[in-house]
């Protein structure tokens, strides 16, 4: 048996070890605290955090700032881009020249560029309409470069010629039931659209009339209000709406698959360009929007017939909250319509994660009788699955195909 030398020494020398562990654990959570919290003040026992705190990523000015920023925010991932590409061994290079990469990530650019003309118009209008700082979008942090790009497929797919084949399939369903009421009745009906994105489906809703979308009657349909939380989309559908911004159909031009490299069959097909709007819409007596949280939205005047919910109840943390909502701001005797998938946040970040089956359930529990669920029922209230996509590149190599669930429910 082989003894230590000098134990009381070994000993220190492991003691010492913890230690330098420790203060090296200690300060990397010190810093991690600094960088996220500010720096910590200590008053007696009770610790006392700085108030500096991360940016609301929903905000108004963390969006108009995100806008702002796009060019740069999208550039600099081009830059990594050329960085990674930069890597290839001279051999490599060689045959890459081929297809010429590097005039693909020079049209990236340019896409970007032509991007920016549409973000900053939005940014633009921020600080014009709401008083945003110009100075300051430049340098707030917390924007979401992901975010915008969203907004900007949004316009695709609510407002261009492109996007409606996708906005028809999911729209449809729910235009026929509301076409159900005489058209000299339903200016006197009102209609909410919580998650309204860009507000494509509100507008339709305002328009469902006696006279065509040519006409732009402010008579012309339902009294539709589009709510929405997110300052991207609303920064973008006041963007539309606004004659500063948007005076004409088809006046903006946009990329909006460009930063989508994958399962592309062609570099033209990547680089496609868009315009928009359509068709032109305006706020009116029959078209408002509503700008905040579903769950703290309050009807004015009296209550809603009709509450439409599409692509919505698996967004919010707490579904349960959000069927209650549904069910306080319909009038008695009200009709809820839903047309979406149950794509839950997941990771234990909301309440909770609900099959078909349990949403179901929970909607009687709460006070509705959901319509059309016998097999043998015909006619639009019919319970159905509707398959559609979302913000989908119809020219890509691959298909995101939702089986999202339609169903017509009453206010009991």
């Amino acid at each position: 048996m082989i003894s230590h030398p000098n134990i009381p020494d070994y000993k220190m020398g492991q003691h010492q070890g913890l230690m330098l562990t420790f203060f090296i654990v200690s300060l990397a959570i010190l810093l991690y605290q600094i960088e996220y919290f500010g720096v910590p003040r200590i008053w007696g026992k009770v610790p006392i955090v700085s108030t500096k705190a991360k940016p609301d990523p929903w905000s108004l000015t963390t969006a108009a700032a995100a806008f702002r920023q796009y060019e740069p925010f999208a550039g600099t991932e081009t830059t990594r881009m050329r960085t990674s590409y930069a890597k290839l061994t001279v051999d490599q290079t060689h045959i890459a020249h081929s297809v010429n990469y590097s005039s693909k990530l020079d049209k990236l650019d340019e896409a970007t560029q032509l991007n920016g003309a549409v973000t900053g118009g939005i940014a633009d209008l921020a600080v014009r309409e709401l008083g945003s700082d110009a100075e300051e979008l430049g340098k707030r942090e917390g924007g979401s470069l992901f975010r915008v790009r969203e907004t900007l497929l949004h316009f695709m797919r609510d407002w261009s010629d492109e996007g409606a084949a996708e906005r028809n399939a999911i729209f449809a369903p729910i235009l026929e039931v509301l076409r159900e009421v005489e058209e000299g009745k339903r200016g006197d009906m009102k209609v909410l659209v919580p998650g309204s994105g860009l507000a494509r489906l509100a507008w339709e809703i305002s328009q469902l009339g006696e006279y065509p979308h040519e006409c732009h009657s402010l008579q012309a349909g339902y009294r539709a209000t589009a709510n929405e939380l997110s300052w991207y989309m609303n920064l973008g559908l006041r963007f539309l709406i606004h004659p500063s911004a948007t005076q004409s159909t088809h006046q903006h031009t946009l990329q909006p698959f460009s930063h989508r490299f994958s399962n592309q069959r062609s570099n033209t097909h990547l680089f496609r360009e868009i315009t928009f709007p359509d068709v032109l819409p305006r706020y009116s007596t029959h078209f408002q929007i509503a700008e905040g949280d579903f769950l703290k939205h309050n009807a004015t005047g009296d209550k809603y017939d009709y509450i439409v919910t599409q692509f919505f109840i698996d967004t919010g943390s707490n579904v349960v909250a959000t069927l209650q909502q549904i069910r306080e701001l319909l009038k008695e005797g009200g009709t809820w319509i839903n047309l979406g998938p149950l794509l839950w946040t997941g990771g234990g970040s909301v309440a909770m994660e609900l099959s078909l089956d349990e949403i179901l359930e929970i909607a009687k529990e709460v006070g509705f009788e959901v319509m059309g669920e016998e097999a043998d029922i015909a006619g639009r209230y019919r319970r159905k699955t509707v398959e559609c996509e979302y913000t989908a590149d119809k020219m890509g190599t691959f298909r995101r195909v939702y089986h999202a669930e339609f169903w017509v429910a009453r206010k009991r």
